[in-house]
């Protein structure tokens, strides 16, 4: 290629609070940053090789999914696999380039799957009422890390242990507790059935569930 053909013709700000310019190269327009204006010189009659050029180009895709991923995490929390995935189905992302994006982020400490982690488990526990053993299963659904399940968990069982409620019964108990208010016009074989379905989904063993129903049976009979 003619170098003639790969000057740079134009350098502009994509505007006043963005941190990302538009150069034109060769007719083309690629979107760049101040780091990538400073590493190749970039400026308007600069003029780069073949080899300056692909690199550049890679660079600029590169840059493109790391946008991308962090629009995505603007939205909403992801942890490092599951927002892998994400950008490698959402558009025609390599996983080369998918994983660079996501250690950029780590190194920057916007990705955090420890953190990440915690947030769900309390979330599953809290607003979902979910035993252990399913947040566990639902982390490692999302992709996260054995080793940071298994430590999360641990936090949740010294948590409980802390506030004297260190039984998945007591948390059975709660989650139907919770659940119980909304089937107030149900009969007690409808209700009994529901709430025990219930927290067979959320991953509570035959036991806890028992004992849950005993006892809300129990508060009702004594309530009446």
């Amino acid at each position: 290629m003619n170098s003639e053909l790969i000057s740079v013709t134009s350098v502009k700000a994509l505007g006043a609070s963005s941190s990302r310019y538009a150069v034109d190269v060769a007719g083309k327009r690629r979107v760049v940053s101040a780091e990538l204006i400073a590493e190749y010189g970039l400026r308007a009659g600069k003029v780069l090789t073949d080899t300056e050029l692909t690199a550049l180009d890679d660079a600029v895709r590169q840059l493109g999914v790391f946008d991308w991923a962090v629009r995505l995490l603007a939205v909403r929390a992801y942890g490092s696999g599951e927002l892998r995935r994400r950008l490698t189905r959402d558009r025609e992302i390599s996983a080369d380039d998918a994983a660079a994006a996501v250690e950029r982020l780590q190194s920057l400490g916007v990705l955090d799957d420890y953190r990440y982690a915690i947030q769900r488990a309390h979330s599953y526990a809290q607003r979902s009422g979910m035993s252990r053993r399913r947040i566990a299963q639902e982390l490692a659904r999302r992709g996260l890390d054995r080793s940071i399940v298994d430590r999360v968990i641990a936090e949740l069982k010294a948590e409980a242990a802390e506030g004297g409620t260190d039984d998945e019964a007591e948390a059975a108990l709660a989650a139907a507790a919770k659940r119980v208010r909304a089937m107030s016009g149900l009969d007690p074989a409808t209700r009994k059935r529901r709430l025990s379905a219930f927290l067979s989904r959320r991953g509570f063993g035959y036991s806890d569930i028992s004992a849950a129903l005993r006892k809300l049976s129990v508060e009702s009979d004594d309530q009446e």
